[in-house]
């Protein structure tokens, strides 16, 4: 590095500064010595310095590099071999394929012209309904637009709620503390049988449902109060696979409403459904807040053709194929990607056994399948499991008794070959 000539100046007039004051011979000839090796060596530790910064940026910038190139968990797509469909990090599947088509379609088209008949739309949803059953469907952005559309319908209402459910999560939050935010809340105990007579306005009770058994369980209120399910598993169907609840035997067997998502067992797009009496289905529709928190009309017709395929064609729907895969199917699999593990000498433990795999994270609504416990040679099962929502595609497994456990039940069988891959290496 050239060092500029007014540094030279600089220190030269210093040191003839200093040396005029000295009366010493010695002591000037020592400091025109080292003015003179300090200005030999400018140049070098000069050049030291701007390697070290250079250095240090080149090490910032690698870092850099390798957080952007590094894919980061749940970005891109999942493989879900945790044993629990609806896991809080994702299902690892993806919508109807004619769902996601449709959706480009409507994406591309004109913006000028309307992407939505009403009337039509209206008519092909409600074919969705049975004869026997005068409800009505709307569709709000999400599961909480709709508990908010229905829990401020009625401004001076009471919502009761059953104890046992007061606590329980959804969507990141207590749902007693979304609806205390939306109207009053009296929080019931189940074998209370009346809200206090103080109560003189209309009564709405609201269930969040936890089991199987939901149809079987009493009323909090004895009066004409509404009873809503908010079901975070529910289907359209009649004929519900595994003993999953329909929204119309729900209806048939006391519910007055039932809110549940589009994009759980219906495998459509991100949304919420209120189904509910005709008039007060209309009513919703005139309230101030419809227009906030109605769904778009793409995710309108996305969920309409989902639901439409659904019903014609169970196996196109990704979630519902997931269900009807058999346990032979899940065996013979598992097998194969035990015999690929067999081959990766990292991997110092491999077993295969019998469990239930479970739709939600509570062990609700649970299928027959096999695990495989797995124990790495360096890894604790957890940091592995780390490790593993780290690659491309992430990969949700489940930790239990310091193994990694591997269930195929809700991993479509195209990504086998991908696991066995992560598992067993690259074959030759």
């Amino acid at each position: 590095m050239a060092i500029p000539p007014w540094t030279y100046s600089l220190l030269r007039r210093g040191i003839a500064d200093v040396a005029r004051k000295a009366s010493e011979t010695e002591t000037v000839e020592r400091l025109k010595k080292q003015a003179s090796d300090l200005i030999q060596d400018l140049p070098e530790a000069a050049a030291k310095g701007i390697d070290a910064v250079l250095k240090k940026a080149d090490l910032h910038k690698n870092h850099d590099e390798n957080h952007l190139t590094r894919p980061a968990p749940f970005e891109g797509p999942i493989i879900n071999a945790s044993g629990t469909l609806f896991h809080s990090l994702g299902t690892g599947s993806s919508m109807t394929a004619s769902a996601i088509d449709l959706g480009k379609e409507l994406l591309a088209s004109d913006l000028s012209s309307p992407m939505i008949h009403h009337a039509s739309y209206e008519k092909r949803i409600q074919k969705l309904i049975p004869s026997d059953l005068q409800y009505s469907i709307c569709i709000t952005k999400n599961v909480s637009a709709a508990v908010t559309l229905l829990a401020m319908r009625n401004p001076k209402q009471v919502i009761a709620i059953d104890k046992d459910q007061s606590e329980l999560e959804f969507q990141g939050d207590s749902f007693i503390n979304q609806l205390a935010r939306l109207a009053e809340v009296e929080v019931l105990d189940t074998n209370r049988p009346n809200l206090n007579d103080s109560f003189s306005d209309s009564i709405t009770e609201m269930m969040v449902q936890v089991g199987s058994d939901t149809e079987r369980r009493p009323r909090l209120v004895n009066s004409d109060a509404s009873r809503i399910l908010v079901a975070d598993i529910c289907t359209l169907s009649e004929n519900a696979p595994h003993r999953i609840p329909t929204c119309w035997s729900l209806l048939r067997n006391g519910f007055d409403w039932v809110i549940l998502p589009g994009n759980t067992i219906l495998g459509g797009p991100d949304c919420g459904l209120i189904i509910g009496p005709q008039a007060e289905i209309t009513a919703l529709k005139s309230h101030y807040l419809w227009p906030s928190l109605e769904a778009s009309p793409v995710t309108m017709l996305m969920l309409l053709m989902t639901i439409e395929t659904g019903l014609n064609d169970p196996e196109s729907v990704p979630t519902q194929a997931l269900l009807g895969t058999s346990l032979d199917n899940i065996r013979s699999r598992t097998e194969r990607l035990a015999t690929r593990i067999g081959c990766n000498d990292q991997i110092i433990e491999c077993k295969i056994e019998d469990c239930e795999s479970s739709l939600t994270p509570n062990g609700t609504w649970t299928l027959p399948s096999q695990k495989l416990w797995l124990q790495h040679h360096s890894m604790t099962a957890e940091k592995w499991s780390r490790v593993l929502l780290e690659t491309c595609p992430s990969i949700l497994s489940d930790v239990q008794d310091e193994k990694l456990c591997i269930d195929l039940r809700w991993v479509h069988p195209s990504d086998d070959a991908k696991l066995g891959t992560v598992f067993g290496g690259e074959l030759t």
